[in-house]
């Protein structure tokens, strides 16, 4: 009696453990199934950097372009900066205002022994909390612009609650960048500048800002260091080697975006102070100062809380601007910003998810102002109200 036939087909039949060939033996395709040429199959994305031009002229014009369409984040990014320092920075200055109008009416000696006593206690509580509060927006105000500014040269969908998120998960990796690029190129810049002061007889613009440029050429190789930090996804002291190593990449375009940040921030400081030189004289011409009844004194006061707000503003601007051409440069010569993805916890393709990298999607939990923050805005309204309450004793 014959047994029921084998269905499969004998092309397809694996080979038997005892065959000389074993799984060695090539299995034909079945005789329907579709092969597709390697030119059918779909091509991988294109770099969204590919188009960046690395020559210092073209940087220098596509840093003005993405500056230009990133107007909004850049206005957005400077109200946040802004409210840090008028909360932490606001509130001494609120009350040295203070002081100066209570020796409009105190003697000397009674103001004296009040701002050597518990008033000056105060001040000197304000005076930290206002220097804390600098540092955290000077950090904040260059990881969020560089986020910012990365993305939308990217083309990613993010927002200033992104760039916020991501500032804050490096923060204390952009000190420690910050510390290891700023104290030898300011130790270099003093040096330099007490002996230009020494060979031209006294300090002057010349010996302010020559030390400055030398340094800002010499520092050229460490140019992308916060950007190695924020885009880059990696600590302070690999961010330094690869730096180095796209400084060597591009010379020239690395000289012109240190040189281009050294502008950016004198420009932008010497129009502050023309701007602060402005309100004064605007003051003086209107006869507003300390003693000039409680209406005046008011006024000024909440001229003072705008500036402070301004001046936190223009911190992030000036910041956004320096960092633009750093961006640009960056992200042409690496094509690529996996600090941006861990944000949301996206993947590039073929990427491996860590351990609770899902965990780290989107902003869920997430506060504009952190519990220290707040702590040190509270804080800083207690210095307000004691200091002055203090003076009027």
């Amino acid at each position: 009696m014959t047994g029921p036939a084998d269905p499969t087909p004998e092309a397809v039949r694996a080979p038997s453990i005892g065959s000389p060939l074993g799984d060695a033996t090539p299995t034909p395709p079945a005789a329907d199934a579709t092969v597709v040429p390697p030119a059918a199959l779909p091509a991988a994305p294109a770099s969204p950097f590919a188009r960046l031009r690395t020559n210092p002229g073209s940087v220098l014009v596509t840093a003005f372009d993405l500056l230009t369409r990133a107007s909004a984040d850049v206005r957005r990014g400077s109200f946040y900066v802004g409210l840090i320092a008028l909360g932490t920075i606001g509130p001494v200055v609120v009350l040295l205002w203070g002081v100066e109008v209570a020796s409009e009416v105190r003697s000397a000696d009674v103001l004296g022994a009040l701002v050597s006593g518990r008033v000056g206690e105060w001040l000197v509580v304000g005076e930290w909390l206002a220097l804390g509060g600098l540092i955290v927006a000077f950090v904040e105000s260059r990881g969020v612009a560089m986020s910012l500014l990365g993305a939308r040269l990217e083309g990613r969908p993010f927002g200033l609650r992104d760039a916020v998120q991501r500032s804050r998960t490096v923060f204390w990796r952009v000190v420690a960048g910050i510390a290891i690029v700023n104290a030898p190129v300011l130790i270099a810049q003093k040096l330099i500048g007490d002996w230009l002061a020494g060979v031209f007889h006294g300090a002057s613009e010349v010996t302010t800002l020559t030390p400055a440029i030398l340094v800002a050429i010499a520092a050229s190789p460490v140019a992308y260091v916060l950007c190695g930090i924020v885009l880059g996804d990696v600590g302070p002291i690999e961010s330094v080697r690869r730096s180095v190593r796209l400084f060597s990449a591009r010379r020239r375009s690395a000289v012109v975006v240190s040189l281009f940040a050294l502008a950016a921030q004198y420009l932008t400081l010497f129009g502050a102070l023309a701007g602060l030189d402005l309100i004064a004289r605007v003051f003086d011409s209107l006869a507003i100062g300390p003693a000039s009844g409680d209406v005046a004194v008011a006024i000024v006061t909440v001229v003072i809380l705008a500036v402070v707000f301004a001046i936190g503003s223009l911190l992030f601007t000036v910041a956004a601007i320096a960092a633009a051409p750093q961006v640009v440069m960056f992200l042409a010569l690496t094509h690529a910003s996996p600090g941006l993805a861990r944000v949301r916890g996206d993947l590039a393709a073929g990427e491996v998810p860590a351990p609770g990298r899902a965990a780290s999607r989107g902003v869920r939990g997430f506060r504009w102002l952190t519990v220290p923050m707040r702590g040190a805005m509270a804080l800083g309204l207690l210095v307000t109200v004691v200091g002055l309450v203090s003076l009027n004793r």
